[in-house]
């Protein structure tokens, strides 16, 4: 029926969407000439001093300016001095902050006329026409890097784990127990404490009569074997004349 007709959807091209509302009469055709008043309110009410309220920081960025702000930004930062006690009105139905009213001032002239109408319509076409193909290309450079720090964060991995075994391979064939890297010098300087009774391990050894008669033995076997070559090379020479 009738009502469930006017629940569909209205198809309408997008960049298109301004001169469609104008033709329906659901804005004026000067719209326009209001948005731009609207908009120079808009910097009127961003020049004044900002009074303590926390919202406002989460609406308004640090250094806005009147084109960065649609009319909802605007709703929600009315609704947050509201929220913060300061919409008291006087006996001729104003706001008493200026502040504030500056804010409620520039509602009333984007309702006037339907005229934010016009203004969410142009912010619509210059977010999908421009803002979400550039965050799009953004993602994908973004992506592109992650891809690029997740293969480098994986062979980094791997080479202070191959580093970290040589490291405790290098410990253990010098009988050091695993430590800090900045620990390594001190436990080196720490083994040369175990050199002197080796040293004067070595040196009984070397004094033993075993090794006394081990190395006469070894001295006269290469006396003789000297004289046996001395001898034969003397017969050879001899023979050869």
């Amino acid at each position: 029926g009738v009502a469930a007709m006017a629940t569909l959807p209205v198809d309408i091209q997008m960049q298109k969407s301004n001169e469609w509302l104008q033709q329906r009469r659901l804005v004026p055709a000067s719209c326009g000439k209001t948005l731009l008043l609207v908009k120079q309110k808009i910097g009127e009410a961003l020049a004044q001093e900002k009074p303590p309220v926390a919202k406002l920081a989460e609406i308004l960025p640090a250094e806005p300016t009147a084109e960065d702000l649609t009319y909802f930004d605007c709703v929600r930062v009315l609704e947050a001095l509201r929220e913060a006690g300061l919409a008291e009105k006087n006996f001729l139905g104003k706001y008493s902050n200026a502040y504030t009213a500056k804010w409620a001032d520039v509602i009333r002239r984007y309702e006037s006329g339907t005229v934010y109408l016009a203004d969410t319509a142009s912010f619509i076409i210059q977010q999908c026409t421009y803002e979400l193909p550039a965050l799009k290309s953004e993602m994908k450079r973004a992506e592109k890097e992650l891809a690029e720090l997740q293969r480098r964060q994986g062979e980094y991995t791997r080479l202070a784990h191959g580093a970290s075994e040589r490291f405790l391979e290098q410990c253990a064939k010098r009988f050091i127990e695993p430590c800090e890297g900045h620990e390594i010098e001190d436990r080196l300087r720490a083994c040369t404490s175990q050199l002197p009774p080796i040293f004067l391990s070595v040196a009984g050894l070397c004094q033993s009569a075993e090794l006394v008669q081990a190395t006469d033995l070894y001295v006269s076997f290469v006396r003789f074997s000297l004289s046996k070559a001395a001898a034969t090379a003397t017969a050879t020479a001899v023979g050869v004349k």
